[in-house]
Protein backbone atom coordinates (compact mmCIF):
# COMPACT_ATOMS: atom_id res chain seq x y z
CA UNK A 1 0.00 0.00 0.00
CA UNK A 2 3.11 2.43 1.10
CA UNK A 3 3.60 2.28 -3.00
CA UNK A 4 0.64 3.47 -3.96
CA UNK A 5 1.75 6.19 -6.21
CA UNK A 6 -1.67 8.62 -4.90
CA UNK A 7 0.02 11.53 -7.66
CA UNK A 8 -0.36 9.42 -10.68
CA UNK A 9 -3.69 10.67 -12.57
CA UNK A 10 -5.38 7.41 -12.97
CA UNK A 11 -5.73 6.96 -9.25
CA UNK A 12 -6.56 10.44 -8.43
CA UNK A 13 -9.50 9.95 -11.07
CA UNK A 14 -10.56 7.00 -9.59
CA UNK A 15 -10.59 8.11 -5.94
CA UNK A 16 -12.41 11.32 -6.53
CA UNK A 17 -14.99 9.34 -8.49
CA UNK A 18 -15.62 7.33 -6.26
CA UNK A 19 -16.28 10.01 -3.41
CA UNK A 20 -18.05 12.10 -5.53
CA UNK A 21 -20.38 9.29 -6.15
CA UNK A 22 -20.93 7.83 -3.22
CA UNK A 23 -21.35 10.51 -0.29
CA UNK A 24 -24.11 11.68 -1.80
CA UNK A 25 -26.22 8.56 -1.80
CA UNK A 26 -28.57 6.92 0.83
CA UNK A 27 -26.50 4.12 2.82
CA UNK A 28 -28.37 1.40 0.47
CA UNK A 29 -27.35 3.32 -2.83
CA UNK A 30 -23.55 4.02 -1.93
CA UNK A 31 -23.18 0.00 -0.60
CA UNK A 32 -24.60 -1.14 -4.33
CA UNK A 33 -22.80 1.66 -6.04
CA UNK A 34 -19.64 0.73 -4.46
CA UNK A 35 -19.30 -2.74 -5.61
CA UNK A 36 -20.41 -1.74 -9.03
CA UNK A 37 -17.06 0.15 -8.95
CA UNK A 38 -15.40 -2.25 -8.03
CA UNK A 39 -16.66 -4.84 -10.24
CA UNK A 40 -16.05 -2.22 -12.85
CA UNK A 41 -12.49 -2.27 -12.12
CA UNK A 42 -11.84 -5.63 -12.03
CA UNK A 43 -13.07 -6.28 -15.39
CA UNK A 44 -11.03 -3.45 -16.90
CA UNK A 45 -7.91 -5.40 -14.89
CA UNK A 46 -8.83 -8.68 -16.51
CA UNK A 47 -8.97 -7.29 -20.07
CA UNK A 48 -5.59 -5.99 -19.42
CA UNK A 49 -4.96 -9.48 -18.77
CA UNK A 50 -6.19 -10.66 -21.90
CA UNK A 51 -4.75 -10.97 -25.34
CA UNK A 52 -5.98 -8.40 -27.94
CA UNK A 53 -7.79 -10.72 -29.85
CA UNK A 54 -9.77 -12.30 -26.95
CA UNK A 55 -13.47 -11.74 -27.14
CA UNK A 56 -13.20 -10.50 -23.83
CA UNK A 57 -16.51 -8.38 -23.69
CA UNK A 58 -18.29 -12.00 -24.36
CA UNK A 59 -16.81 -12.69 -21.29
CA UNK A 60 -17.02 -9.91 -19.38
CA UNK A 61 -20.63 -9.06 -20.11
CA UNK A 62 -23.81 -10.35 -19.20
CA UNK A 63 -24.69 -13.42 -19.66
CA UNK A 64 -20.22 -14.05 -19.92
CA UNK A 65 -19.10 -16.24 -17.34
CA UNK A 66 -16.74 -12.93 -16.25
CA UNK A 67 -19.90 -10.91 -15.67
CA UNK A 68 -20.53 -11.02 -12.05
CA UNK A 69 -18.67 -9.30 -9.46
CA UNK A 70 -17.85 -12.51 -7.32
CA UNK A 71 -16.47 -14.36 -10.32
CA UNK A 72 -14.64 -11.44 -11.37
CA UNK A 73 -12.75 -11.21 -7.49
CA UNK A 74 -12.35 -14.55 -7.73
CA UNK A 75 -10.87 -14.97 -11.47
CA UNK A 76 -8.52 -11.88 -10.54
CA UNK A 77 -7.32 -13.96 -7.34
CA UNK A 78 -7.29 -17.17 -9.13
CA UNK A 79 -4.93 -15.27 -12.47
CA UNK A 80 -2.80 -13.89 -9.29
CA UNK A 81 -3.35 -10.61 -10.31
CA UNK A 82 -4.52 -8.99 -6.88
CA UNK A 83 -3.13 -10.42 -3.49
CA UNK A 84 -5.26 -12.16 -0.73
CA UNK A 85 -5.56 -9.40 1.25
CA UNK A 86 -7.41 -7.51 -1.37
CA UNK A 87 -9.31 -10.51 -2.33
CA UNK A 88 -10.57 -10.64 1.34
CA UNK A 89 -10.88 -6.71 1.11
CA UNK A 90 -13.34 -7.04 -1.76
CA UNK A 91 -15.01 -9.99 -0.34
CA UNK A 92 -16.18 -8.33 2.54
CA UNK A 93 -17.81 -5.37 0.65
CA UNK A 94 -19.15 -7.34 -1.11
CA UNK A 95 -21.16 -9.18 1.60
CA UNK A 96 -22.25 -5.25 2.63
CA UNK A 97 -23.98 -5.26 -0.93
CA UNK A 98 -25.41 -8.21 -0.66
CA UNK A 99 -27.26 -7.25 3.29
CA UNK A 100 -27.62 -3.90 1.06
CA UNK A 101 -29.93 -5.76 -1.87
CA UNK A 102 -31.47 -8.44 -0.35
CA UNK A 103 -32.59 -6.55 2.78
CA UNK A 104 -36.34 -6.30 2.69
CA UNK A 105 -36.18 -3.26 5.80
CA UNK A 106 -33.94 -0.30 6.17
CA UNK A 107 -30.37 -0.79 5.96
CA UNK A 108 -27.81 0.85 7.48
CA UNK A 109 -23.95 1.55 7.06
CA UNK A 110 -23.26 1.71 10.55
CA UNK A 111 -24.49 -1.57 11.16
CA UNK A 112 -21.74 -2.68 9.11
CA UNK A 113 -18.84 -0.63 10.37
CA UNK A 114 -17.00 -3.99 11.56
CA UNK A 115 -16.39 -4.96 7.81
CA UNK A 116 -15.64 -1.44 6.71
CA UNK A 117 -12.87 -1.34 8.87
CA UNK A 118 -11.71 -5.04 8.30
CA UNK A 119 -12.17 -4.19 4.17
CA UNK A 120 -9.86 -1.08 4.90
CA UNK A 121 -7.22 -2.36 7.36
CA UNK A 122 -6.59 -5.42 4.64
CA UNK A 123 -5.30 -2.89 1.87
CA UNK A 124 -3.28 -0.39 4.32
CA UNK A 125 -0.28 -0.81 6.26
CA UNK A 126 -1.10 -0.69 10.17
CA UNK A 127 -1.10 1.76 11.92
CA UNK A 128 -4.11 4.20 10.10
CA UNK A 129 -7.49 4.41 11.23
CA UNK A 130 -10.69 4.38 9.02
CA UNK A 131 -12.59 6.26 11.16
CA UNK A 132 -9.88 9.27 11.22
CA UNK A 133 -9.35 9.05 7.36
CA UNK A 134 -13.48 9.46 6.95
CA UNK A 135 -13.14 12.25 9.10
CA UNK A 136 -10.74 13.98 7.43
CA UNK A 137 -12.46 13.56 4.00
CA UNK A 138 -15.55 14.73 5.97
CA UNK A 139 -13.98 17.99 7.47
CA UNK A 140 -12.38 18.71 3.69
CA UNK A 141 -16.05 18.34 2.28
CA UNK A 142 -17.81 20.36 5.19
CA UNK A 143 -15.26 23.36 5.08
CA UNK A 144 -15.91 23.03 0.88
CA UNK A 145 -19.83 23.29 1.49
CA UNK A 146 -19.39 26.03 4.15
CA UNK A 147 -17.34 28.59 1.93
CA UNK A 148 -19.44 27.45 -1.03
CA UNK A 149 -22.76 28.78 1.39
CA UNK A 150 -20.91 32.25 2.65
CA UNK A 151 -19.97 33.18 -0.86
CA UNK A 152 -23.28 32.80 -1.86
CA UNK A 153 -24.46 34.25 1.50
CA UNK A 154 -22.26 37.31 0.11
CA UNK A 155 -20.67 36.73 3.52
CA UNK A 156 -17.01 37.30 3.95
CA UNK A 157 -14.87 34.28 3.29
CA UNK A 158 -13.69 32.84 6.57
CA UNK A 159 -11.19 29.94 7.10
CA UNK A 160 -12.11 27.08 9.30
CA UNK A 161 -10.15 26.12 12.29
CA UNK A 162 -9.64 22.04 12.91
CA UNK A 163 -11.66 22.65 16.49
CA UNK A 164 -14.70 24.09 14.13
CA UNK A 165 -15.04 21.38 11.82
CA UNK A 166 -14.61 18.70 14.72
CA UNK A 167 -17.34 20.01 16.44
CA UNK A 168 -19.78 20.23 13.48
CA UNK A 169 -18.92 16.93 13.05
CA UNK A 170 -19.94 15.71 16.13
CA UNK A 171 -23.66 17.51 14.97
CA UNK A 172 -26.03 14.22 14.65
CA UNK A 173 -27.06 15.32 11.32
CA UNK A 174 -23.18 15.21 10.31
CA UNK A 175 -21.88 12.12 11.75
CA UNK A 176 -24.75 10.26 10.63
CA UNK A 177 -23.08 10.34 7.02
CA UNK A 178 -19.76 9.24 8.69
CA UNK A 179 -20.42 5.45 7.55
CA UNK A 180 -20.99 6.45 3.70
CA UNK A 181 -17.49 8.59 4.23
CA UNK A 182 -16.19 4.75 5.76
CA UNK A 183 -17.64 3.05 2.21
CA UNK A 184 -15.87 5.79 0.39
CA UNK A 185 -12.36 5.47 2.17
CA UNK A 186 -12.08 1.59 1.55
CA UNK A 187 -13.94 1.29 -1.90
CA UNK A 188 -11.42 4.38 -3.33
CA UNK A 189 -8.22 2.36 -1.80
CA UNK A 190 -9.58 -0.81 -3.35
CA UNK A 191 -10.19 0.61 -6.75
CA UNK A 192 -7.09 2.24 -6.42
CA UNK A 193 -5.12 -0.22 -6.17
CA UNK A 194 -6.97 -1.72 -8.99
CA UNK A 195 -5.68 0.95 -10.94
CA UNK A 196 -2.18 0.57 -10.13
CA UNK A 197 -2.19 -3.25 -10.86
CA UNK A 198 -3.95 -2.73 -14.16
CA UNK A 199 -1.15 0.20 -14.83
CA UNK A 200 1.50 -2.30 -14.04
CA UNK A 201 0.23 -5.23 -15.94
CA UNK A 202 0.02 -3.79 -18.95
CA UNK A 203 3.37 -2.01 -19.06
CA UNK A 204 4.78 -5.39 -17.83
CA UNK A 205 2.82 -7.85 -20.42
CA UNK A 206 2.68 -6.43 -23.61
CA UNK A 207 1.15 -7.56 -26.81
CA UNK A 208 2.24 -11.27 -28.08
CA UNK A 209 3.86 -11.76 -24.42
CA UNK A 210 3.68 -14.52 -22.70
CA UNK A 211 3.82 -14.88 -18.76
CA UNK A 212 6.13 -18.02 -19.21
CA UNK A 213 8.35 -15.39 -21.00
CA UNK A 214 8.47 -12.82 -18.69
CA UNK A 215 9.03 -15.58 -15.58
CA UNK A 216 11.84 -16.75 -18.02
CA UNK A 217 13.72 -13.18 -18.29
CA UNK A 218 13.25 -12.82 -14.54
CA UNK A 219 14.64 -16.00 -13.83
CA UNK A 220 17.84 -15.31 -16.69
CA UNK A 221 18.25 -12.06 -14.81
CA UNK A 222 18.37 -13.32 -11.61
CA UNK A 223 20.84 -16.05 -12.54
CA UNK A 224 23.62 -12.94 -14.17
CA UNK A 225 23.41 -11.31 -11.49
CA UNK A 226 24.47 -14.29 -9.27
CA UNK A 227 27.11 -15.32 -11.81
CA UNK A 228 30.37 -14.05 -10.41
CA UNK A 229 32.37 -12.14 -12.51
CA UNK A 230 35.79 -13.82 -13.45
CA UNK A 231 38.86 -11.15 -13.55
CA UNK A 232 41.04 -12.18 -16.84
CA UNK A 233 43.89 -13.62 -15.52
CA UNK A 234 47.05 -12.22 -15.25
CA UNK A 235 49.33 -12.36 -18.36
CA UNK A 236 52.14 -15.10 -16.71
CA UNK A 237 54.35 -14.59 -20.44
CA UNK A 238 57.26 -12.16 -19.94
CA UNK A 239 60.60 -12.02 -20.92
CA UNK A 240 61.83 -13.88 -18.01
CA UNK A 241 59.93 -16.75 -18.70
CA UNK A 242 61.65 -17.32 -22.16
Amino acid sequence: MSDLPFDHPDVQAVLEKVFAVLVVESDRGAALIAAELISENLGKLLQDFFPSDFEARKFLNFPGPLSEAAVRTKASYAFRLISRDLYRAITLLRRVRDAAAHSSTSFSLAAHSDRLREAYEATVTPGSSINHIARRFMSLRLAEVSRAVDNHLGHPTKTYMEEDLDAMLERPEIAQHLPKYQLAVAVGLICALLVYYKNRLSSTLREGTLVAQILQRQEQSAEDNATPSVEAAPNSTDKGDI
